[in-house]
């Protein structure tokens, strides 16, 4: 080998630079070499050692028993000597020649060795030492240039198998199981242990865990019971509440004291439930489970072989069942629907509530047959909160049922309230459901039919001769070829049916037939427009109550108006065609009288804007006010055709139904009145009434006291006893005996005797049963009788003007009748009624946005004063129950 120390030319300073850079790579060489030769020889040592360390933290030689513990370790002993043996045998120690033959192994011309070559004579010779020098400079900048390689540490050529990767794989999966106790798992690893001592390593300590999960409906969260064992206060669960108990690593099946209540048993997969233990029961992998349904307060505790858990005292909570009750009994309204107030609680909450109509078979029916029907229960749900608590239930109740078979029959209304337990309540009244009021007696007679026809089987055959006697001569009957189709299509279903259960497979399709008919008659092609008013009427009240966004109601309203516009269009068309059959000309109406299609649309634009604002009150109060006034432009419609004057029995029939109206008004108001019976709600209601009975009273002045300003009796009857401005009963009772007898006058100097004559009997009557229902207090008797009076004297009019126009002369002298009156008939709230011709447009009052402001900003007001918490508690209680009210 050259000497690097050889001196080269005398005074070439790059030949020393380059030995300097080549002593220096040279041991930058030789570090590599040191670094290749321990890889190879000692990387069976580390991939040995992790795959030790990887099974250790993983607890293979824990699994194996004491002899393949033994063996295990002592085969990784023998397997880490030899390979230290081998890598020692075979180890061979780098040298500075490798490293300097490394260097010139990447060079061109060897240029590490030619730097410290000489010429091997040392000639004279100027030529030859010129171009040895030329040949040192040379090499000196090729001996800068060489760098030394980094070091080699790939073994893929020895381990061909990959057997490193594997033992890095196993130990970093070694790591990952048992990190932060890796410590303690190499310990084990490397003690083998056996016998007693082996198992008390294997065996670790028992566990439990434990928690209560209440039933679903009662809201109550879970409770977690491990940490609250040995507790002495008892723990509080709703009963039925389910408590689940799972030991862990126990030496043994555990045991349970159990006295609270049954255990479910658990089986194992595949096996039968019934064979199950009665305790825990071994679910797999050492754990134990049970679990058990708190029936009733006790004691609970849990033990296992070498451990005792402690135990629980509970305390069960029963759940009590539901109530429910009528707070205001069934009744029908003046739009016919069945309405009535009840009132539920539960202590977890009402789940569900329903209302189920039946027909009450043990009260007389129509002519006395016994009940037969073949129509099922109606049965509808009850109104509940549809957020939050609903432990108390407050609501009332509008269903519309006028249009189904049983109306004005007696049934049984049962309402049924259940909880999340299936509890049940029940509450139990007896009614005749309400139903619409027919006019037409053609209409009435064929609704009669179908009300018999839903009361029994048996009443088909006479029904049918009925309709046979109704359908005879359909000229002298029906104006509506259409209803006499209809009629005469139910009589013939009738006829097919020949056996029982025929006869109650058609009934209910005849039953709708009828219904068809009579609508048909009553109320011409205005049925279907008036229904779907109705149903959009009924989804916006729906929407109000349920707080509705603002694009559903946009589209409710936009809806309604298209429907008030069909409806307003086929009435205008109902009464051309009228005009036109009888030959009469258009009625002018008084200036001021006048209700336009725009003054109903101003009204939908003002309902609209207050459902958005949230004043519901006004909303509401204006949708029962756009319903009572179509109602009352519909009522008005057999009224136009000459039924008003100032004299003559007309004139007087028309002005004793307003009184009428008017007495039924004060019988309404002194039956709320005494139901509502709170002092603050009985203030205020005894302002509204003053001011509602006043314009009552004061059309009877106008219309029915002989127009000098004094009542039926003589008396002015604006003025009530005691000055207190509340109904006096007595008072209507003395004014409803005088309107009587005013009838029976009436009755005496009637020209006919007709079928006006035997309705105004029937009105005779039903004022004397209100009369007699008055003096004894009885409120709610007066009104039904009063309402009955009513239907009889409009059948009456109906009657009389009919009786007028098949007269010589009579219609003419109606016609002029009705053009001369000049007095108008009011109800309470200053609307013209139904009996007074043209409804009156400007007489209904459409809040405007300067009153809806108001009412903002007045109940905004109410709301700060009543979270000024320094008020008198009197202050306070006023204020939450005007809040509560509005």
């Amino acid at each position: 080998m050259a000497d690097l120390t050889n001196a080269g030319t005398p005074g070439d300073d790059s030949l020393d630079a380059a030995r300097a850079s080549v002593r220096r790579q040279a041991r930058r060489a030789l570090r590599a070499l040191w670094i290749e030769r321990a890889a190879q020889a000692l990387w069976p040592i580390w991939a040995l050692a992790a795959a030790f360390l990887g099974l250790a933290l993983i607890g293979a030689p824990q699994a194996l028993p004491f002899a393949g513990h033994v063996l295990f370790l002592a085969a990784f002993a023998a397997a880490l000597v030899w390979l230290l043996r081998r890598a020692w045998l075979g180890w061979l120690t780098p040298t500075t020649a490798e490293a300097l033959a490394r260097l010139d192994g990447g060079a061109r011309d060897r240029p590490v060795a030619a730097v410290d070559d000489a010429l091997a004579s040392a000639g004279t010779d100027p030529a030859t030492r010129a171009v040895w020098a030329a040949h040192q400079r040379r090499m000196a900048e090729r001996a800068l240039a060489v760098r030394a390689a980094p070091a080699d540490v790939r073994v893929s050529k020895s381990d061909r198998f990959a057997l490193r990767h594997a033992a890095a794989v196993a130990l970093a999966a070694g790591i990952i199981a048992q990190l932060g106790d890796g410590g303690a798992r190499l310990a084990e690893a490397l003690t083998p242990v056996g016998g007693a001592s082996a198992a008390a390593l294997a065996q670790p300590d028992a566990s439990m865990e434990a928690w209560a999960t209440p039933p679903t409906h009662t809201g109550v969260a879970p409770i977690y019971l491990t940490d609250r064992a040995g507790e002495e206060t008892p723990i509080q669960l709703p009963a039925g509440s389910e408590i689940v108990m799972r030991v862990f690593d126990a030496g043994g099946r555990p045991a349970l004291e159990n006295g609270i209540g049954p255990v479910s048993p658990v089986a194992p997969e595949g096996e039968d439930a019934a064979a199950a233990p009665q305790d825990f029961a071994d679910i797999g992998g050492g754990v134990w489970s049970a679990t058990v349904t708190l029936e009733r307060s006790g004691a609970l505790s849990v033990t296992a072989p070498g451990a005792d858990f402690g135990g629980w005292r509970f305390a069960a909570v029963a759940d009590a069942p539901p109530t429910i009750a009528f707070t205001e009994q069934p009744s029908g309204t003046r739009n016919g629907t069945l309405a009535f107030a009840f009132e539920s609680a539960d202590d977890y909450g009402v789940s569900r509530a329903t209302a189920t109509v039946t027909l009450d078979v043990s009260a007389a029916g129509p002519r006395g047959v016994p009940a037969d029907t073949v129509f099922e229960p109606i049965e509808f749900g009850l109104p509940l909160p549809l957020r939050g608590a609903a432990e108390t239930v407050a609501e009332a109740v509008d269903e519309d049922m006028t249009g189904h078979p049983w109306a004005r029959l007696p049934v049984i209304v049962t309402l049924t309230a259940e909880d999340g337990a299936g509890q049940t309540a029940t509450a139990v009244a007896r009614a005749t459901l309400p139903g619409r009021r027919f006019l037409e007696p053609l209409a009435k007679s064929i609704i009669e039919q179908r009300r018999e026809l839903a009361w029994s089987r048996g009443t088909a055959e006479r029904v049918g001769a009925v309709l046979d006697a109704v359908t005879a001569h359909p000229d002298d009957v029906f104006d509506d070829a259409s209803a006499y189709l209809i009629t005469r299509t139910a009589r013939r279903r009738l006829n097919y049916a020949e056996t029982p259960e025929a006869l109650t497979a058609e009934i209910p399709g005849v039953a709708e037939l009828l219904w068809e008919a009579a609508l048909l008659i009553e109320d011409g092609d205005l049925s279907d427009a008036e229904r779907r008013l109705r149903q959009l009427q009924e989804e916006l009240a729906d929407a109000l109550e349920r707080g509705a966004d603002d694009e559903e109601i946009a589209a409710l309203m936009d809806e309604l108006r298209q429907a008030l516009q069909e409806y307003l269009q086929q009435l205008a068309q109902e009464a051309l065609r009228n005009q036109a059959e009888n030959g009469q000309q258009p009625q002018q109406r008084q200036q001021g009288q006048q209700l336009s299609q725009q003054d109903l649309m101003d009204m939908l634009d003002q309902l609209e804007q207050a459902m958005k604002n949230g004043m519901q009150d006004m909303a509401r109060a204006m949708l029962e006010q756009l319903q009572q006034m179509l109602e009352n432009l519909q009522m008005a419609q057999p009224g136009q055709q000459g039924q008003q004057g100032d004299g003559g029995p007309m004139q007087e029939l028309q002005d004793m139904i307003g009184q009428q109206q008017g007495l039924a008004d004060r019988s309404f108001d002194a039956l709320r009145q005494g139901r509502e019976g709170q002092q603050g709600e009985g203030q205020q209601q005894g302002e509204g009434q003053g001011q509602g009975e006043g314009q009552g009273e004061g059309q009877m002045g106008q219309n029915g006291q002989g127009r000098n300003g004094q009542g039926p009796n003589g008396q002015g009857s604006g003025q009530q006893p005691g000055g207190q401005g509340g109904p006096d009963m007595g008072a209507i009772a003395r004014d409803q005996e005088g309107l009587r007898g005013l009838l029976d006058q009436l009755r005496r100097n009637m020209p006919g005797q007709g079928g006006a004559g035997e309705a105004l009997e029937r009105a005779d009557r039903a004022m004397r049963g209100a009369r007699d229902a008055l003096e004894q207090g009885d409120a709610d008797g007066a009104l039904q009788d009063q309402v009955e009076a009513l239907d009889a004297l409009r059948e009456g009019a109906q009657e009389l003007a009919q009786e007028m126009q098949n007269q010589p002369g009579q219609s003419q002298q109606a016609g002029r009748e009705g053009q001369s009156g000049d007095v108008r008939e009011e109800d309470p709230f200053g609307r013209p009624t139904a009996t007074d011709g043209p409804l009156d447009g400007d007489s209904v009052t459409v809040p405007d946005a300067e009153a809806m402001k108001r009412a903002r900003e007045l109940l905004d007001e109410i709301r700060r004063r009543a979270g000024d918490m320094t008020r008198s508690r009197q202050e306070l209680e006023y204020l939450q129950r005007l809040l509560e009210r509005f």
